[in-house]
């Protein structure tokens, strides 16, 4: 009831072994008494085609699809009326994409989640009817039935507005790695709670905002600097669709940040604009050193920044 996720129809063309495809869609579309519609390839023109003719109520994907799907040139005159829910996961949404989606389908209600494998699917959701701000910064509000924490690395629960790592236990969280005792051993606390790597604040009103993995964290001047927390800073900008920040060696700091920008199709805004923006936001030592800008980000298959790549393509350049 939460999701809304009884009586849809929704395609399914995720890769059959991620659990967006077995428990997201597939699972929760058939516990309501939906229909699935399989794509073996995702396109976004064939998804647009099959939207409009079978007049299906439930759009889905993670941002990037639902980016290729606004960008395609089929968009403009695809009826998508028959739209009463947009749901997406993976990764957080631009709060320009989301309203183009709301507008374009007329639709009120919205549904995003967080969480993995690990923990079968989300343990966290929005509300039907949050806002576009709530919706595009945020992760909603733990599922009561899966026990969660942000967990502070002094060894105790953060407070408000505190980072700490989200660690999840219960009945739905995995038992551990097939035939991997020593990655199981790491990945739970000594008293049983799934370590997720990823750093998170929990707002005043209950929601939850991630600010960055703890792999990519990094310490600038002895400051610690989340990656997530800029690039959102950074995707507030209404020109800019998307932001990548990895840290680089620096004589004077230790470490930096580097961000790599996407702009809009309208307009891409300049570094020293972007700096300046980002300075209301954020405090100095989070400000990136470099702010360089791209046509395109790389991305992995299920729609999130390729870091690595990213990497690889700055130590090359």
């Amino acid at each position: 009831d939460r999701k809304a996720l009884s009586d849809r129809s929704i395609i399914c063309n995720f890769p059959i072994n991620h659990v967006g495809a077995i428990g997201d869609i597939c699972g929760r579309t058939l516990t309501g008494g939906g229909t699935l519609y399989f794509q073996e390839k995702f396109s976004p023109s064939e998804v647009l085609r099959l939207m409009e003719s079978e007049k299906l109520n439930t759009l889905v994907g993670v941002p990037t699809m639902l980016q290729m799907y606004v960008n395609h040139p089929n968009f403009a005159q695809t009826n998508l009326t028959a739209v009463d829910l947009i749901a997406w996961g993976g990764s957080a949404i631009p709060s320009e994409l989301l309203q183009t989606l709301m507008e374009k389908t007329e639709c009120t209600r919205c549904t995003m989640g967080y969480g993995m494998t690990e923990t079968t699917g989300g343990v966290t959701y929005s509300g039907l009817h949050d806002s576009v701000q709530i919706l595009a910064n945020t992760i909603g509000t733990p599922d009561p039935r899966q026990p969660l924490r942000i967990w502070h690395p002094d060894g105790r629960l953060a407070e408000t507005d505190e980072p700490g790592e989200i660690q999840v236990k219960g009945d739905f969280t995995m038992v551990g790695y097939w035939k991997h005792p020593e990655a199981t051993a790491a990945a739970f606390t000594e008293d049983g709670w799934f370590c997720t790597g990823d750093l998170a604040i929990q707002l005043e009103d209950g929601n939850i905002q991630i600010v960055g993995r703890i792999s990519e964290m990094f310490k600038s001047g002895g400051y610690n600097v989340y990656p997530r927390e800029v690039e959102l800073a950074l995707e507030e900008h209404k020109n800019v669709k998307m932001a990548a920040v990895i840290s680089v060696p620096d004589l004077t700091f230790q470490e930096v940040g580097i961000a790599y920008v996407m702009g809009t199709e309208k307009d891409t805004p300049k570094p020293d604009e972007l700096r300046a923006f980002v300075a209301q936001r954020l405090a100095n030592y989070k400000i990136p050193k470099q702010i360089l800008l791209l046509e395109e980000l790389p991305l992995l298959d299920i729609g999130k920044v390729d870091k690595k790549a990213l990497r690889a393509f700055h130590d090359s350049s």
